[in-house]
C-alpha cells in the first residue's frame, strides 16, 4: 500500500488566476495563502478558508510559455471540466440562500441524503463546487 496520509491541496485549473481570485475572496471567503511565481509567466495561486490552515487550493492558468504545447492544450481542456471540490457547511440551505444573493449559478437545489445535504454549484470559469451539510448517516 502507498503511504498516503492526507490531501495537502486540490489543483484547479482556471483561465485568469486573478479574476478568479477575487470571486472565490469575495463571494465565497477564502483568503490568499501564497502568491507563487515559477518563472516566466507561471504563477500559481494558494487559497483557503480562514481556520483551515492544513487544506489549500491552488489556482493555475496554463501558459504556453512554460508548459509548451502538448501540456498546455492538455491543461486548457481541463478548464471547467470540475475540480470535486467539496465546501462543508453547517447550513446548506442558508448558504445556498447567500451564494445566490452573491450572483453564484447553481446546478442543484439544497437536496437531503442519508450521509448529509449538498447543492452543486459553479466558479467562473464551470468548475463544479459542492455545498455539504453533514447529515447523521446512521
Amino acid at each position: 500500500m502507498v503511504p498516503l496520509t492526507r490531501i495537502s491541496h486540490v489543483a484547479v485549473i482556471v483561465r485568469d488566476l486573478d479574476t478568479t481570485f477575487k470571486w472565490y475572496s469575495e463571494v465565497l471567503g477564502f483568503e490568499k495563502r501564497a502568491d507563487v511565481s515559477l518563472g516566466l509567466s507561471e504563477r500559481w495561486l494558494a487559497i483557503g478558508l480562514p481556520g483551515q490552515p492544513d487544506f489549500s487550493i491552488f489556482l493555475e492558468c496554463p501558459k504556453m510559455e512554460t508548459h509548451g504545447s502538448d501540456i498546455y492544450a492538455v491543461l486548457s481542456e481541463r478548464i471547467g471540466k470540475g475540480s470535486g471540490l467539496v465546501l462543508t457547511t453547517p447550513d446548506c440551505r442558508e448558504a445556498h440562500r447567500k451564494l445566490v444573493s452573491r450572483g453564484v449559478r447553481f446546478l442543484s437545489e439544497p437536496t437531503k441524503f442519508p450521509w448529509g445535504t449538498t447543492a452543486m454549484f459553479e466558479d467562473l470559469d464551470g468548475n463544479a463546487l459542492v455545498l455539504f451539510e453533514p447529515g447523521d448517516a446512521s
